[in-house]
């Protein structure tokens, strides 16, 4: 029964977590990775091959616009065959 309350609570942070990260127009690397469904690791991976929309301040510190990840994410239009 521990066990369960334990994974409850997990899944109630993560939904809290994206709830937040929602509405925040710049995101650091863990937010941007939860909102484009991606692993942080990968999104590090995109970021040093310039393939996904980012900021670096003057440290190393990744920042990422939402509008820009959703333009990012939608990028690739497929069209329907009508």
């Amino acid at each position: 029964m521990l066990v369960e309350i334990n994974e409850k609570l997990n899944r109630i942070e993560k939904l809290l977590f994206s709830i937040k990260s929602s509405n925040k127009e710049i995101m650091d690397v863990k937010e941007a990775a939860e909102y484009c469904g991606l692993k942080v690791s990968y999104v590090y991976k995109l970021c040093s091959s310039r393939e996904i929309p980012h900021y670096k301040n003057s440290g190393k510190m990744l920042r990422f616009k939402k509008e820009g990840l959703s333009k990012w994410l939608l990028r690739n239009k497929v069209k329907p065959n009508i």
